[in-house]
């Protein structure tokens, strides 16, 4: 796999599981989820593993002190007006300079319902004083605590959760960014408020003393985190006196906790130094016009100081120099994980952004169609996963990573994948630039950025240019990431060679390592790891690894077969129509023509309903190894599909489903490969008769990953497998996995599972929906197909139930001790209320689930601190929902907690009660809007489609529930009606 795709989102990194490459640090959960109301209770205890993906640290962190205004009111600069955007964008784009040296790029988007802005500054944890290890996460948690205009310490995040919005951060090494979205009739009011934190904030001590604790127990989050525990040892391989060497996440000690006053000394200076306006980047997205939009941004940025001197940043040393490579790390990690991960430093991609030799590289070594590495490696069933790409980028240099995920035969053949790893990159720099490659990869490219679709928010638009900005021009800004303009073989003929074993730096993860003396403990969080000189053996010889042909995906045909006309809001949306005739007993298709988004793409949603589940845990396992085993033999075949915009599914979870996505040219043609090869293998291991076991490499490979996915759960968070057993509390007659633990250790034969298969494929009765820019008699033939699936007509169709609970308080216990070094706990409190049929009690639950959002963050993340993740959201199961409260951390016991959980209920319930009219009424406007935005994306229309086929609702919740019949139910009803809360 490709770390950077096609498409060019935050890109899955190459580290040992999935470490995002931007450290996020969410000041608190997006409104945009649904949230829920309260009755019945059940508190939901797990003292778990955890297992987190590295979020990175938050950083906030202000004061008080007088701004330096504008000296004199100037004339804006126009930067930009030609700023290169997809044909179809309806956005109006210009970017302008303040008179203080800050660039504002400006969106105009007239038919937007949700605005944006954003706030990038090239000021980072590299930027931390070493006497204050962490000080730039902190300032990105206390920012957001009150400015002088705006003192109360959640002010800026009520304005936006009363409005439909949101907010998030993020520091990374070098770059912070701060974001949010709010409903576009109040984006001066959210501008307002953002522009003060960066003006005047306010680090009050008591605030700091809290935020030092969540940073604290955020850092106990990753201590027992693989890939975070990883970061870690990469740091000990880079230059002590680069900044990366540095611990940069923050606890008690490094930010002097004992000493806040001393802290917020040091923040002051510290944003004093470096929050300036020659450092930053804006973005506005909003409903106004440009001039409107530009007057916004003088009003609200123009006061934002500028550096008084010219400030270059200290030369540093690269990060790894010769003398740190040619070395092998080996570690032994918490989860049953294994993996290779091979580094080397390559030059900055900033020195050829528009050559991209860094895609060209992962374009062959992340490659998994016939003849590559990964495909060589999957035969021996030696491979679960391959991501190539940047790992790391710094300023003067990036650090690029091939890590190969192992299988447990995999990781007893290191020394052997290691020998083809290279073989495969000496037959790639032998082969020498390839032309047609690169023309290829930028065709694909070009046609990603054309038919773009929408970010899925616009304050994730607002960040990503944001970021860019600091990398492109403001007239590259949109099409820069995408861009390959520069064929220039020297270069990537360069970088072909630098990938030699003696500037490799190797990463090992394997449980089955054996300590001895020299073994060592990493300082922060306690990795148990050995450090080797690395000398690779002889290449293999003859191994079947070859170059990648060309891309038979691409796609040719991209006309549009309808005219642009239709609404993007769900109320107002049509509905699809049903194709299958009544005497086709065994398909419901449904279908619907796109004319909202005048995008050449599709997608197809197919459900075979089965009793398979009903059957017991055999069953299921049988499904989702059959599932398994299709999708890795499809993996070579249709890795090309994948990179020219394609995706594809398939998978069993109390039904089969399969999904084929993109591009519609090769959309059929997709469907059809994978559907006649989930028949294909079906029918020959109904044939298999005389076959005892399991043999095929990668039949073992795919039984002895899924073993290890159960395995590994509960190493997971403890909020995670909260939130999974709440779903077997709740859910009746529900298989939990550690049912299926005995079925994968023992033996499987052929003819187990060919048996297994046929009783449970005997019933079945297909659901599908085609939706897009695809023709109806295509449609027709595309599902055609599916009548491939074996079975009869299914007759009566199973569903999951969901227990209703006793009136009294029912508390369930988990203690999973198998990870002890996991410190958290998590407490999970679900109130059930009831169907969500009822269009008038959804609407009201989804209202106080809105209301308590907030108010649970306030009360039990930033005043009781009790622990880093706390969530407040509507839950929704088997058309059952109610409200959910969880909170993990350490600093209490759950049964603590969930006392807390109570007061904090009663405080809300108190202040429900005697909420103002007018309170109401704007929070009543605000979840209304947030479950009535316009969808952004093809995809987004497709599932809510695809919910209500599913539920078999034919579509009168999305009316309902978003229209009149919905919100309009409660919007002149006094608040004090509401009754929900008991």
């Amino acid at each position: 796999m490709q770390l950077a795709p096609i498409f060019p989102v935050k890109c899955r990194p190459a580290g040992d599981a999935t470490r995002p490459l931007a450290r996020t640090s969410r000041l608190r959960p997006k409104t945009h989820q649904l949230p829920g109301s309260l009755k019945l209770g059940v508190t939901f205890i797990a003292g778990v593993t955890k297992i987190k993906l590295p979020r990175h640290p938050r950083r906030n962190a202000w004061r008080a002190r007088r701004v330096r205004r504008a000296a004199k009111i100037e004339t804006v600069e126009t930067v930009e007006t030609g700023v290169k955007k997809p044909p179809h964008d309806p956005r109006s784009y210009r970017v302008v300079r303040l008179p203080n040296d800050l660039e504002v790029f400006l969106a105009s988007d007239p038919e937007a319902d949700m605005a944006a802005a954003a706030l990038s500054v090239r000021c980072g944890c590299f930027n931390d004083p070493a006497s204050t290890l962490g000080l730039a996460h902190l300032h990105e948690h206390m920012l957001f605590l009150g400015s002088e205009k705006y003192p109360e310490e959640d002010e800026y995040c009520r304005f936006l959760g009363e409005h439909a919005g949101g907010s998030n951060a993020y520091t990374e090494e070098e770059f912070t960014c701060y974001y949010f979205s709010v409903n576009a009739d109040f984006l001066e009011g959210a501008l307002d408020r953002f522009s003060q934190l960066f003006l005047a904030p306010r680090f009050e001590v008591s605030s700091l003393e809290r935020e030092i604790q969540a940073v604290d127990a955020e850092n106990t989050n990753y201590s027992t985190d693989d890939v975070w525990r990883g970061v870690m040892l990469h740091k000990m391989t880079v230059d002590e006196d680069h900044p990366f060497a540095r611990f940069d996440v923050g606890t008690f000690e490094t930010l002097h906790g004992d000493a806040p006053r001393q802290t917020r000394e040091e923040l002051l200076r510290w944003n004093q130094q470096h929050y300036t306006a020659d450092r930053m980047k804006v973005v506005i997205v909003g409903s106004q016009s440009l001039e409107e939009l530009q007057n916004l941004a003088m009003r609200f940025f123009s006061a934002v100081r500028t550096s008084q001197r010219d400030v270059k940043p200290p030369s540093v040393p690269s990060p790894l120099p010769w003398a740190s490579l040619g070395r092998v790390l080996r570690r032994i990690p918490v989860k049953d994980i294994r993996s290779i991960m091979a580094c080397w430093p390559l030059p900055p991609s900033s020195e050829h952004l528009f050559t991209k030799p860094v895609q060209y590289l992962s374009h062959f070594l992340g490659h998994e169609g016939e003849g590559s590495l990964h495909s060589i490696l999957n035969a021996n069933g030696w491979v679960d996963d391959l991501i190539a790409g940047a790992e790391y980028e710094f300023e003067n240099q990036q650090l690029f990573a091939l890590n190969i995920i192992l299988t447990p035969e995999g990781d007893e053949h290191q020394e052997e994948i290691l020998g083809l790893l290279y073989r495969y990159i000496s037959l790639i720099r032998a082969a020498g630039p390839q032309q047609e490659v690169f023309q290829e990869i930028r065709r694909l490219q070009e046609i990603a950025f054309a038919y773009k679709e929408d970010e899925p928010e616009a304050d994730d638009f607002a960040e990503k240019v944001a970021m860019a900005l600091h990398r492109y021009s403001p007239e590259e800004a949109l099409r820069g990431p995408f861009a390959l303009d520069d064929w220039q073989p020297d270069v990537i003929q360069r970088y072909l060679d630098l990938l030699v074993p003696e500037r490799c730096l190797i990463f090992s993860t394997s449980p089955s390592f054996t300590t001895t003396a020299e073994w060592q403990h990493e300082k922060w969080y306690g990795t148990t790891f050995r450090e080797d000189a690395f000398s690779p053996g002889d290449l293999p010889g003859d191994s079947g690894l070859e170059l990648p042909a060309l891309n038979p995906f691409v796609p040719q045909d991209l006309q549009l077969f309808a005219r642009t006309s239709g609404t993007r809001f769900p109320a107002e949306a049509t509905m699809p129509t049903l194709l299958s005739e009544p005497e086709m007993e065994m398909m419901e298709i449904w279908y619907k023509m796109d004319r909202s988004f005048g995008l050449p793409r599709a997608n197809v949603m197919v459900r075979a309903l089965t009793n398979s589940y009903r059957l017991g845990p055999d069953s299921v396992v049988m499904m989702r190894l059959f599932c398994a085993m299709v999708d890795d033999d499809l993996s070579s075949t249709l890795y090309d599909a994948q990179l020219a915009g394609l995706d594809y599914k398939i998978e069993f979870s109390d039904h089969l489903q399969f999904s084929v996505s993109g591009f519609h040219d090769k959309l059929p043609r997709l469907l059809t490969v994978l559907v006649e090869r989930f028949e294909e293998m079906y029918l020959e291991v109904q044939e298999a008769k005389g076959a005892s076991v399991l043999h095929s490499d990668a039949a073992v490979q795919v039984k002895q990953i899924l073993l290890q996915e159960y395995e590994n759960f509960t190493r997971e968070e403890p909020l995670i497998i909260a939130e999974y057993f709440l779903s077997q509390v709740l859910s009746r007659d529900a298989w939990n996995f550690q049912d299926y633990l005995p079925v994968l250790r023992r033996p499987i034969s052929l003819v187990q599972l060919g048996s297994a298969l046929q009783i449970a494929l005997q019933e079945v009765k297909i659901q599908a929906l085609v939706h897009g820019n695809i023709e109806e008699h295509v449609a027709v033939a595309c599902t055609e197909v599916l009548q491939k699936i074996p079975g009869d007509v299914l007759q009566k169709v199973w569903q999951q139930e969901t227990i209703e609970l006793p009136p009294q308080s029912t508390v369930f216990q988990m203690d999973l001790d198998e990870n002890p070094q996991q410190k958290n706990s998590c407490t999970t409190n679900f109130y059930q209320v009831g169907s969500a049929s009822d269009l008038r009690h959804e609407a009201q639950l989804l209202f106080l689930c809105h209301a308590a959002e907030p108010s649970a963050f306030q009360r039990l993340r930033t005043e009781l601190q009790l622990g880093y993740n706390v969530e407040a959201r509507h839950w929704c199961e088997n058309n059952i929902s109610g409200l959910c409260i969880a909170v993990q951390g350490c600093r209490l016991s759950p049964r603590e907690v969930d006392r807390c959980i109570e007061e904090w209920l009663q405080i809300f319930q108190q202040k429900m009660e005697t909420m103002t009219n007018e309170e109401f009424q704007r929070q009543l406007a605000a979840v209304s809007s947030s479950y009535n935005r316009r969808y952004t994306r093809l995809s987004q229309e497709t599932r809510q489609h695809w919910r209500e086929i599913r539920q078999s609702k034919h579509f009168h919740r999305v009316s309902g529930v978003f229209g009149t019949a919905g919100f309009g139910m409660i919007s002149e009803t006094s608040k004090h009606k509401m009754d929900l809360i008991t």
